[in-house]
């Protein structure tokens, strides 16, 4: 998710050198980079985006020519590491990225050259997919429940200092903060809760680290807001996650420490989930992108009613499951070059459980 200081790349010079592009490159627009594009920046620089969060209008990323155009800012951002926000790009993808920026502008109708990438096959894809949503779907108030119990029964008075300062807003400055158990916190973390005859509205942002005694790492890092109406059931609710959150001491997809840029809304009831999943999942070398997902608990109990997956692997490439409506979580695949090669089910257990929110 690049932010409002790509507000001048609409002048960036066009600086890249033909010459820096290794010959064999496979990452194209089609092959790789709408795919990272889209699960990395589309929910704020997208056209279509409903909030962009305080992206400029018109820095968008929907075509290879918007990236392209923009490219050099692009670069500048990503090697601050000010973009994405919360981090999250492992070394594979800033090489293809790199790699990306540097050719693509020359080979600008260059399909992705499968041979290079890594030939996907259906078995590629659903291993792909199955692992990037195996842990669930991250939700906003299992990751505040979680934090709110890492304060509570870790923390002590004067570490880290300002969380007791209520559950309707704080803020928590951790910085150089270790307790007598060996807990030690680090960063900062701002709360904000506003209630209203609508509903109840919540944020968490983070720029944080939290290490336990035994050594492991949490990462709280990046933005997430929250709501849900006022009223009995059903309830309308929506969320959106963006940034590196986890906790390796929790279960799920916090132990997982996944990097996120997703968003969720629908109604949810005791007996019943409706909801449209949207944005993208990276856990280890994974990454899924859900296109427009609807789920509906009661009608496909199993599985969404329809969507699209846009699903890579290690190799580099991004193919596509087009959800079939028949509520088998299965649908037809097909690789970088969009050659249907067969038909790829993914378990949805674990994503649809993640969705039950907890009881008001």
């Amino acid at each position: 998710m690049l932010l409002a200081l790509l507000a001048a790349c609409d002048t960036a010079p066009a600086s890249v050198a033909a010459a820096a592009c290794p010959p064999a490159s496979g990452v194209s627009w089609s092959g790789w980079g709408e795919g990272f594009f889209r699960t990395w920046c589309g929910s704020c620089h997208s056209a279509d985006t409903p909030d962009r969060r305080g992206a400029p209008p018109g820095v968008d990323f929907d075509l290879a020519a918007d990236v392209w155009r923009q490219r050099d800012a692009i670069r500048a951002a990503v090697e601050r590491e000010s973009m994405p926000v919360g981090g999250g790009l492992s070394v594979e993808d800033l090489e293809l990225l790199d790699e990306f920026l540097t050719c693509e502008p020359v080979v600008a109708d260059r399909k992705a050259d499968v041979g290079v990438v890594g030939t996907t096959t259906v078995a590629a894809i659903e291993a792909s997919g199955t692992a990037a949503l195996a842990s669930g779907y991250p939700r906003a108030e299992r990751l505040w429940e979680a934090y709110r119990t890492l304060l509570a029964v870790h923390g002590q008075s004067d570490c880290p200092f300002g969380w007791q300062f209520g559950l309707g807003e704080f803020q928590s400055p951790l910085v150089g903060c270790t307790t007598a158990a060996g807990w030690t916190f680090a960063g900062l973390t701002l709360r904000k809760e506003e209630v209203d005859a609508d509903g109840v509205e919540e944020w968490l942002t983070g720029d944080a680290s939290v290490q336990e005694p035994a050594g492991a790492y949490g990462t709280l890092a990046g933005e997430v807001r929250w709501w849900r109406a006022a009223g009995g059931e059903p309830r309308a609710f929506s969320q959106s996650m963006y940034g590196t959150w986890g906790m390796p001491w929790e279960s799920g997809w916090l132990a997982e420490s996944p990097s996120l840029s997703v968003s969720m809304e629908g109604t949810w009831s005791s007996a019943r989930v409706e909801a449209l999943l949207s944005g993208g999942i990276t856990l280890g070398g994974a990454s899924v992108y859900l296109d427009g997902v609807t789920v509906d608990t009661l009608t496909c109990p199993g599985a969404p009613t329809s969507g699209t997956l846009l699903v890579r692997g290690a190799a580099g490439a991004w193919s596509t499951i087009t959800l079939a409506s028949d509520c088998s979580g299965c649908g037809a695949a097909a690789d970088p070059e969009g050659v249907v090669v067969g038909t790829a089910c993914v378990p949805w257990a674990s994503v649809l459980a993640s969705l039950w929110e907890p009881a008001p």
